[in-house]
């Protein structure tokens, strides 16, 4: 199945799915994007010859998706690009999470997700977090486990200590002084040396990081 989509965000829950088709139903979250559309493929065995598809959208007052051109058609979607956020994954292991494939083996979050196709993991990097996750050492080791598994890595970088989005810009709590001085000091150089040890976790060095 593909769609073109919209969402001003904000929802409980946002979803298309896809069910009653002979196997798992399959559901995909709509991604926030209020300005311009964004083409979604969800793809799913069909065994009994039918599927239903279904528009989900729990919303707030003022919350609001669109879809357009919907489309359901046999063979395969051909995407490339199979990924998730992993940057909660240090995290949870150290609070004792454990992890099973479908056949109910326990086994690495990485080596499972890769097993199912998943060849792209995104990791978010703060500065300071108060939990002391998602630093600079906890994102270069995930790298390595990443890159060891011969997954593609995307790196997002919040110059924050929390969330940073066009909507929410704290600055950094040991970044003292208006937040705009000394812009290449304090901004741009963290960000090129953080650039330069994610690129030495790769195995060939003459290749900058992975922007796709």
């Amino acid at each position: 199945m593909t769609a073109w989509v919209r969402s001003s965000g904000g929802q409980n829950a946002a979803y298309m799915a896809l069910k009653n088709c002979g196997s798992a139903e399959q559901r995909t979250d709509l991604p926030i994007s209020s300005s311009g559309w964004i083409r979604i493929v969800t793809p799913i065995k069909v065994t009994n010859n039918q599927c239903t598809i279904s528009i989900n959208s729990d919303a707030n007052a003022g919350n609001w998706i669109n879809v357009d051109d919907v489309t359901f058609t046999s063979g395969t979607t051909g995407t490339s690009i199979h990924g998730a956020d992993i940057s909660s994954l240090a995290k949870s292991e150290a609070k004792g999470g454990v992890y099973k494939a479908s056949s109910g083996t326990t086994g690495d979050a990485l080596a499972i997700l890769k097993s199912y196709g998943m060849n792209y993991a995104r990791l978010k990097v703060w500065v300071n977090p108060a939990d002391g996750f998602n630093d600079k050492a906890h994102v270069l080791a995930m790298a390595k486990r990443v890159k060891a598994q011969g997954m593609k890595l995307l790196v997002d970088f919040h110059y924050s200590d929390t969330w940073a989005d066009p909507g929410a810009q704290t600055k950094p709590g040991r970044m003292g002084g208006p937040y705009i001085q000394s812009t290449q000091d304090r901004r741009v150089q963290p960000h090129v040396r953080r650039v330069e040890r994610l690129e030495g976790s790769r195995h060939h060095r003459r290749h900058g990081p992975d922007r796709q």
